[in-house]
Formats: C-alpha cells, sequence, structure tokens
C-alpha cells in the first residue's frame, strides 16, 4: 500500500524537488515507512544545519543536478545551451528520519552550502560525525616546509656559467627563483611566529591554502633589463598577486622572521663551505657520540665547562642545550673559529668565550679559570690526542671530570704512557668506553672516517 502524503522538499534550502527527483523521492519515501515528512537533503546539508546521518544509513535516493537551461552567449556571438537544461552531477540525499542532532552543535561549526549542486556527490553508505572546527594547523610541518625551501633557494643561488645571453639569462632565472623560494620560507616562519604568540592569521586556512597562498604571496613581477651584452629579466617591488589574504601573509613578514631564516640561510651556506674544506683532524663529532659523552659527563646544570678542540661548535652546542652554565671553547682553524663565533650562541643566563688559539699553547690563568668539565674531541694524527687529553687535566677543577673521544688503540702508543702515569699520580680513575662501530662514519657524520673510536672518562 502506498503511504507518499507529501510533496518531497529540500530541508536546507526549502524548495520542492523537480522533474524525475521528484519520482525518485516519491520512489523512496513508498519503500521506506519511516520517510513521511518528505525531508531531504545531503550528507553535507545535514551537517550544515546541525543534524548529522547515522551510520550504516544507506542513501534513501541518487539524484541528478542540471543546469538552469538558459542561454549562453559566447565571446564569438554564438548562443550556447539554447534553452535545454544540461546534465551537471549526481549526488544522494538522505531523510531527516536518518538523522540524528548533534549536541552542542552551533552554526560557526558548519560549512556554508547554498545550493545543492555545490555539495557534490555524498556516499552510498554515511558515517555518522560530528561537525568540528577546523583542524589545528601543524606549526612544525610549516616550520619543516620552511626550511626547506630554504635549502632549495641556496641551490638557486650557486654559482653559474652567464657568458652567453641563454646562461645569463638562465642563472637570472634560478637567482629570481631562489629570491621567491626565500621570501616563501620567511612568510611561513612569520605565520609560525605569529601563531605561536597567539595571533591568527589566517582563520579558517588549512595548511594547504596556506602553502598555496604563500607561494603566490611570495612572487614579484619581472621586468627586463640589460647588461649592455644580453637582456634577462630581474624582480621588481609590485607584487604579482594582490588578493587579501596575500597581502595578509607579506604583512607578516617582522624583523624577527626575516633574521631567522637569513641565519639559517647564512648557516647553510656556511656549513656547505665547511664540508668542501680539509682541515687536519677535522671530525665533528657525530650527534650518537656527543650523546654517550654526555651520558658519561653526568648532569652539566649550572657548571663550567671546556671544549679544547671545538671544531664547528657540536660539544659546544650540546654542552648549552644541557644546561651548562659557561663553556670556554678554543679552535686553532681561523674559518672554524669564525664559525664557532657566529653560529654558537648561548640562550639567556648562559655564556659562551670562543677563541682562536692553539690549545696546547694557553693555561688556565686566573681564579675563574678551571672548570668542572671537559668535553672534547681531540686531533688524532700524529698520536697527538693523548697530549691534549693531558693538557686538559690541568684545567680541571678539583673533583672535576673529563670526557673525551679517543682513537681506539690510543693506549697501545707510546705517547700514552705519560699521560696514563699522571692520571695515577693524580689519583685519578679512568673508564673507556666503547663506541659500537665507526661511528664517524655514520650517516649523522659531518665527515667521515673509518678510524674506531672510544670515549675516555677520567675524574
Amino acid at each position: 500500500m502506498l503511504q507518499t502524503i507529501v510533496n518531497p522538499i529540500n530541508a536546507v534550502t526549502g524548495k520542492p524537488y523537480s522533474g524525475g527527483n521528484v519520482a525518485k523521492l516519491i520512489d523512496a519515501m513508498d519503500s521506506d515507512l519511516r520517510f513521511v515528512t518528505g525531508a531531504f537533503a545531503t550528507f553535507r546539508q545535514w551537517l550544515a544545519i546541525g543534524r548529522c546521518v547515522r551510520k550504516g544509513e544507506a542513501c534513501a535516493a541518487r539524484l541528478l543536478a542540471f543546469s538552469d537551461g538558459q542561454t549562453q552567449e559566447t565571446d564569438s556571438g554564438k548562443v550556447k545551451g539554447k534553452g535545454k537544461a544540461r546534465f551537471k552531477k549526481g549526488f544522494c540525499v538522505f531523510a531527516i528520519e536518518q538523522t540524528d542532532a548533534i549536541e552542542g552543535w552551533t552554526p560557526d561549526q558548519s560549512p556554508t552550502i547554498t545550493r545543492e549542486e555545490d555539495t557534490g556527490e555524498a556516499p552510498a553508505v554515511a558515517v555518522a560525525q560530528i561537525a568540528k572546527p577546523s583542524p589545528t594547523i601543524d606549526l612544525a610541518k610549516i616550520s619543516a616546509k620552511a626550511d626547506k625551501l630554504i635549502i632549495k633557494a641556496e641551490a638557486c643561488f650557486a654559482d653559474r656559467l652567464q657568458n652567453t645571453a641563454k646562461r645569463l639569462a638562465q642563472a637570472m632565472h634560478k637567482r629570481m627563483e631562489g629570491q621567491r623560494m626565500e621570501r616563501q620560507a620567511h612568510i611561513l616562519k612569520a605565520f609560525v611566529l605569529a601563531s605561536k604568540d597567539g595571533q591568527n592569521p589566517l582563520p579558517g586556512a588549512t595548511i594547504s591554502d596556506l602553502f598555496q597562498w604563500s607561494e603566490e604571496a611570495a612572487i614579484y613581477k619581472a621586468t627586463p633589463v640589460s647588461n649592455g651584452y644580453y637582456g634577462y629579466h630581474v624582480e621588481t617591488t609590485d607584487a604579482q598577486y594582490t588578493e587579501a589574504h596575500h597581502v595578509a601573509l607579506r604583512g607578516l613578514l617582522d624583523p624577527r622572521a626575516v633574521a631567522a631564516s637569513a641565519e639559517k640561510i647564512a648557516k647553510e651556506r656556511a656549513e656547505a663551505d665547511l664540508r668542501t674544506c680539509d682541515f687536519p683532524g677535522f671530525f665533528p663529532t657525530p650527534a650518537s657520540v656527543v650523546q654517550i659523552m654526555l651520558e658519561q659527563a653526568g648532569d652539566l646544570r649550572g657548571k663550567a665547562v671546556l671544549e679544547p678542540s671545538a671544531g664547528k661548535g657540536d660539544l659546544v652546542r650540546a654542552a648549552l642545550e644541557a644546561g651548562a652554565k659557561s663553556v670556554k671553547a678554543f679552535e686553532i682553524v681561523p674559518k672554524l673559529a669564525d664559525y664557532l663565533a657566529t653560529f654558537v650562541r648561548p640562550t639567556g643566563a648562559q655564556c659562551v668565550v670562543s677563541q682562536q688559539a692553539d690549545f696546547l699553547n694557553e693555561l688556565p690563568v686566573g681564579p675563574h679559570a678551571r672548570v668542572d668539565v671537559v668535553l672534547m674531541n681531540p686531533p688524532f694524527e700524529r698520536d697527538a690526542a693523548p697530549a691534549h687529553v693531558l693538557h686538559a687535566l690541568s684545567w680541571l677543577k678539583p673533583g672535576g671530570k673529563l670526557v673525551s673521544v679517543m682513537p681506539l688503540n690510543w693506549s697501545e702508543k707510546k705517547a700514552a704512557d705519560y699521560l696514563l702515569r699522571t692520571i695515577e699520580n693524580m689519583g685519578l680513575s679512568m673508564l673507556e668506553v666503547e663506541v659500537d662501530g665507526p661511528a664517524f662514519n655514520g650517516a649523522d657524520s659531518f665527515r667521515q672516517t673509518a678510524v674506531r673510536t672510544c670515549i675516555l672518562v677520567i675524574g
């Protein structure tokens, strides 16, 4: 027996369905005795008014959307459509009897839906869900994206041949590409800083929106110039995209973000330069070895630390992060000493004193020269490590501790005899901690070597 008593309508727009869709909905109402109100809507439309489709409910009917059938004149003067309705897409609808009200729902939690055609195709089987505010944007992911852009920008700034018109144009194009990437990285870093300060620069924007808009906001118009021989393009100060969200993102470029990105770029360039240098004994301490040394050194909070052969400052930085009050660092190579002074900085009340000098020529002069802990990675060439460790012992306060990277067979060398006797005469204990495998030949090694090492602990 047929039970249809009402004409089906859209529950959100209030408009009745038309055409063949009416017949489909009437059939649905006749086949399911629950559908007595005749109110239907798509999955997303129900969410828009604070209702969700129950789990396991199949769509009541699959309807078809058509154009309005109006004629449309093209630029060439030809008429399209000629009053015929054209099929656009299919979509699923659910009856109100298949939904439940969302507890605690407010209108600002729902998507804005004005036309049935805009909802797209609903799933054949709906899964109940509660409308929620936009998810929090992952700031770590944004920072990682900015870091990758900085690395890519650095590759664009590499030196290129410019001795022909084509090569010059290619070189300048790459430079503009690097400038855009660098600018986008600055924007993303600024967005992260603003978000951490409690601001919401782009409310409602997803992370995909942010990446796309920041890329567009970083693009500036180019203008042709000439060097007297060849022509090429350079950036102007006019932005290519000027919509509100682009302007807002460019407005985020505060000095903090620019300075942070600029320093990171400078550090990346300096490290790339160091990788090409072949300084004697320059093998920075890998992170895995640093971790073992920190475990052996014990609690560094509030202590004074010495690094006699600082290199690019891996142990200095580790000591600071572990809470050391002060770190005194020596480095004999000028370029490494400059890197150390420029990029290894303390925070808060901490102090770093770096000096370009040969540690073996330095003496602990003054009442505050001696330290609580020595962390060191001495040079291994010509059995130099024992001599550096012996000299470092004179910098230790009574009760202090020395932790040093050493070649695995260091104690078998003649140069080690005097160090072993000194340790015994001073009444100090000695411990060797073996490092698994060639630790300086791993993926985290700045410069690789197959020399096997151990950790010497004296205290």
